[in-house]
């Protein structure tokens, strides 16, 4: 994966006296008896060169790789993988491949903690000797560490690369309560996942994202919580691209005020395509992008209509020219094309007056509606609500009731990730001019992503307030109004 000048700030709960992690003598996070142990892993009490650390180590270092990016991952005593949510997302499965091991097609993710960015796959059978996530216990500023995993790796057979570096500095989060080590071993794309190991040969964190030139690992106590919170079933949601069985060419979708929008994955294909998509209903927005990097397909322009119409006539012109602007037919079809490798998603709604719609719809190519969506949910003054934005939840509305004159303070917080809160309603200025109505979070390193916002209600009514992403990160957040 590429790597971005972001901080991975967690908080999460589970772990204790289960073997999560190696503490004096205790067993190690993912011990046990799971289908692909090999061992338990051994921890070496004395100092060891490079060389014999990338040979103790490297044939647990899987490399991931998905159809949009590739990481690393490390194969732990019970037979699991851990590696970075950011790594798999947003794909149910990841291939693994180990040196001088097989190659592992679709491993399934188990599941992920949004607030860590952690990700566990498995479990595989490989005759390899495991590495234990250890406690980071003794660890200190300015002793000597390597990250081991595959930065930038291309070959067909990937082997696994050494790079050396100091602890900088042992970061804590206090809004997350967890603890990074900050390393001038550098973290290119692709070492994602990855670990960090100490002298002694001990995996003390696992390899996250790049800042300023330093790399970041979050610490392996926090690791080995984020494993035994996945594996005992507490993960954090999270959705995934559809695949396989299951698309159809018609379908409906009921649309109101609480469930706006309704969405359709086009399944990749390795040619470009014309794709033709009626609705039932000529009022209903339609917008097709790309998944993972927004490109605009096709659009109707109905859901564009009231920022278009706040802009000078020249103005409007021009971001017209610039969209990829759809007509229907006579029959109330759109045409647009997809090219090879699209990742399309076919958006359906919101409608204008957001009443309730029931909008049935046909493709000339199977799709997969993409279910559970995030719904508006109420939110009231003096109160804190937690969510997680995902590739298909990247804007997550709620409502709240205002007077007018009547003003509330917004407080979003978040691990890492380019979020913002943005709130629509009666007389809110479609381009964004109502102060308040608009916030990007300000990203300060070691401190999450935070964006403020005091907005006076300038009608009576039902406001939504969204919180939403521009980058797709899978990232937990908290919102607070008072």
């Amino acid at each position: 994966m590429t790597a971005l000048a972001l901080v991975t700030m967690a908080a999460c709960s589970g772990g204790g006296d289960d073997g999560s992690v190696r503490l004096e003598g205790t067993a190690a996070v993912g011990s046990g008896t799971g289908a692909g142990a090999r061992g338990t892993g051994t921890s070496v009490a004395a100092t060891l060169e490079p060389k014999a650390i990338l040979a103790a180590t490297k044939r647990a270092i899987a490399f991931v790789s998905n159809d949009v990016g590739t990481g690393s991952g490390v194969l732990l005593p019970s037979g699991y993988v851990v590696t970075n949510a950011h790594v798999v997302q947003p794909f149910a499965t990841a291939d693994l491949s180990f040196p001088d091991g097989p190659s592992l097609d679709a491993v399934p993710v188990v599941g992920v903690d949004a607030w860590n960015d952690i990700a566990v796959l498995g479990p595989v059978e490989v005759d390899a000797p495991p590495l234990p996530i250890e406690a980071a216990s003794g660890v200190e500023q300015g002793d000597r560490v390597y990250l081991v995993g595959y930065p930038d790796e291309t070959e067909r057979k990937p082997v696994p690369t050494i790079t050396q570096g100091l602890v900088s500095r042992v970061r804590t989060v206090e809004a997350f309560g967890a603890t990074y080590l900050q390393t001038d071993a550098t973290i290119a794309g692709g070492q994602s996942g990855g670990a960090l190991v100490d002298e002694r040969g001990r995996v003390i964190g696992i390899s996250g994202y790049s800042l300023d030139g330093f790399g970041i690992a979050l610490r392996a106590e926090e690791v080995a919580r984020a494993v035994r919170r996945i594996l005992d079933g507490k993960g954090d949601r999270y959705r995934t691209v559809p695949t396989g069985p299951g698309a159809v060419t018609k379908g409906s979708f009921t649309l109101d005020a609480t469930t706006p929008e309704g969405q359709l994955a086009l399944p990749v294909s390795t040619t470009d395509r014309t794709i033709t998509v009626k609705l039932g209903d000529p009022a209903a927005a339609l917008q097709v992008f790309d998944l993972f990097d927004g490109t605009s397909y096709a659009t109707n322009g109905i859901a564009e209509a009231p920022y278009l119409a706040a802009l000078s006539p020249d103005r409007a012109a021009d971001e017209r020219r610039d969209m990829e602007l759809v007509t229907a037919g006579a029959d109330g079809s759109y045409r647009f094309e997809v090219p090879a490798d699209g990742y399309a998603v076919i958006l359906v709604g919101p409608f204008a007056d957001g009443g309730s719609h029931v909008v049935a719809w046909e493709s000339s190519a199977p799709v997969h509606p993409v279910e559970g969506l995030a719904t508006r949910t109420p939110l009231a003054p003096g109160t804190t609500v937690e969510g997680v934005i995902s590739t298909f939840d990247s804007r997550r509305p709620y409502a709240i009731a205002l007077r007018k004159g009547q003003a509330v303070h917004l407080t979003l917080t978040a691990p890492m990730g380019l979020l913002a809160l943005a709130i629509d309603g009666p007389g809110v200025d479609p381009l964004g001019d109502t102060p308040g109505s608009y916030t990007e979070t300000d990203e300060t390193p070691f401190d999450g992503s935070t964006a403020e916002a005091t907005f006076t209600a300038p009608a009576d009514g039902t406001y939504t307030v969204a919180v939403e992403s521009s980058d797709d990160l899978l990232v937990g957040y908290r919102l607070t109004a008072r």
